[in-house]
């Protein structure tokens, strides 16, 4: 849900995708190089799940089926009964928290009031410069340094989306309170149906992509499990497994701060992706880090992602980054899981160093864009691998 750069993170580590140089945005907007001038708030919501109330121990009395790592909010048993089915599974299609391959749901978003274009025009307006990012037209295989701008904002991209020939998400709409309720009852459904096995408390957020007709995601990979749920026109989207050598190697599925998160991509792939065309109504989950690319059909898209994590996917993400890390110093590194001992001090490792990490991060984003301002740095046509 497009071309990421490991350097400029969002506050939960979410990478950016890649737009413009700074220089060619206008200068209210960040740049997909650049370091956000401030941090989201990023309170967890498992903070405020499990409260022992009265009403919640009797809502775990009548749910013996869920796990240490999920239980019911007070909020969530209340209307539990009552619950809108937004998002609709079927049955055998989880095989556990962190599924390894896609599966198709169907969603009753299509037509909500909050994803009309002028809604959304509003929202991001609304929303600060950091929550911001579009371009204009790219490609599958797209360099983030030379990612071409569309000349306008975010609010006229939204307007103008139709000829705009645009990409364009907004970020952690979940800090608006009404799509932060839709995200909720979007995912306390998933945990319904699943038995808390998917749609858990941990760092839920949610994205909204609004593109043109025709417009590409370039090929990347993301560190969350997601929903995908189209709400309005179709897009293909081609996904790979991340565990195959011959469509991305292990280091590019890792992260370390200051390299962009597109992947070198071929088209000899295709003989090996999954196709998942979607329509409003429908949506496919994303298992972490299997590498995909998007093409929107012939009509305006518009697509709700919602996200979240396990301890697990918690875990993975924190090795991938201190691996990154050690590999950048010259230490060769083991795919994660290879040996429990070893992970583990490498995670007590980076819950140590998490400062410093964040560091890195914000030097990495200072030399991007020290490069994005340099005279000569013009958004020019990528060439294939």
């Amino acid at each position: 849900m497009g071309g990421f750069m490991r350097n400029a993170r969002s506050p939960d580590d979410r990478p950016y995708l890649g737009t413009a140089p700074r220089h060619a945005q206008r200068a209210r907007y960040v740049h997909a190089s650049t370091q956000p001038l401030f941090r989201l708030p990023c309170r967890r919501r498992n903070q405020t799940w499990g409260v022992a109330t009265r009403e919640t121990s009797q809502s775990l009395q009548q749910a013996p089926f869920l796990t240490a790592s999920f239980q019911p909010s007070a909020s969530m048993s209340a209307r539990r009964s009552s619950m809108m089915k937004t998002i609709e599974i079927e049955e055998g299609s989880v095989s556990g928290p962190m599924p390894k391959k896609t599966f198709r749901v169907s969603h009753s978003l299509a037509g909500h009031p909050l994803f009309t274009l002028d809604r959304l025009a509003r929202l991001a307006g609304a929303l600060p410069p950091g929550q911001v990012e579009f371009n204009g037209p790219v490609a599958p295989h797209q360099d983030p340094d030379l990612t071409p701008s569309n000349g306008m904002t975010p609010e006229e991209t939204v307007r103008r989306i139709e000829e705009a020939k645009s990409w364009l998400v907004l970020k952690y709409v979940d800090t608006d309170p009404e799509y932060k309720a839709l995200l909720d009852e979007c995912l306390d459904r998933v945990a319904e149906q699943t038995g808390g096995l998917m749609g858990g408390a941990r760092q839920r957020h949610a994205f909204i992509f609004v593109t043109s007709p025709g417009n590409v995601t370039p090929f990347h990979l993301d560190p969350e499990l997601n929903f995908l749920l189209q709400i309005r026109g179709t897009k293909r989207m081609s996904l790979f497994d991340h565990r195959d050598r011959e469509i991305v190697s292990l280091e590019n599925t890792e992260q370390f701060p200051g390299s962009h998160r597109n992947l070198p991509y071929n088209e000899s792939f295709e003989a090996k992706a999954i196709h998942q065309h979607i329509e409003p109504g429908e949506g496919i989950f994303v298992p972490i880090f299997d590498p995909h690319w998007v093409k929107n059909g012939s009509e305006v898209s518009v697509s709700f992602s919602i996200t979240w994590a396990t301890e697990e996917s918690e875990r993975l993400v924190k090795l991938s980054r201190v691996n990154a890390v050690l590999r950048k110093i010259g230490m060769p590194q083991s795919e994660a899981g290879a040996s429990r001992l070893w992970d583990g001090i490498k995670i007590a490792a980076y819950d140590a160093s998490r400062p410093g990490y964040n560091l890195m991060k914000r030097l990495a984003g200072g030399r991007r864009r020290m490069v994005a301002i340099f005279p000569g740095r013009k958004a020019a046509a990528p060439t294939a691998l």
